[in-house]
């Protein structure tokens, strides 16, 4: 599985890939090492669906330059049991920080006219 602590992930390809979980933020399948493999090698990652963004989204003015906001992917591959002790998954994770820079929102300015 691929997932985000806050933002949206997209995986390289979804070609032979049996999805289990498909939300905004995690990408969880099963698959054939060559397909998984394929499927992570590049990560796609933003902060917030474009057709999400709205005066209500959570994320919309997200980063990582406050102490508070923080941002992770998480990618958690299993052997489902197939290797080791009989019946005992091998379950490995590993995180990486996503570092989300703040970008200058132009202001704007409403005119009615009369």
């Amino acid at each position: 599985a691929v997932s985000a602590a806050n933002g949206a992930m997209g995986l390289n390809t979804k070609s032979r890939l049996s999805f289990y979980e498909q939300t905004r933020g995690t990408q969880g399948f099963t698959s054939v090492m060559s397909a998984a493999n394929a499927a992570v090698r590049v990560l796609n990652y933003r902060v917030e669906e474009t057709p999400l963004l709205g005066p209500t989204s959570s994320v919309a003015n997200y980063n990582t330059q406050h102490s508070s906001q923080t941002e992770l992917i998480t990618v958690t591959v299993s052997d489902q049991g197939f290797s080791g002790a009989v019946g005992v998954s091998e379950v490995n994770s590993i995180d990486m920080d996503v570092i989300i820079v703040a970008t200058n929102d132009a202001p704007v300015i409403t005119v009615d006219v009369l």
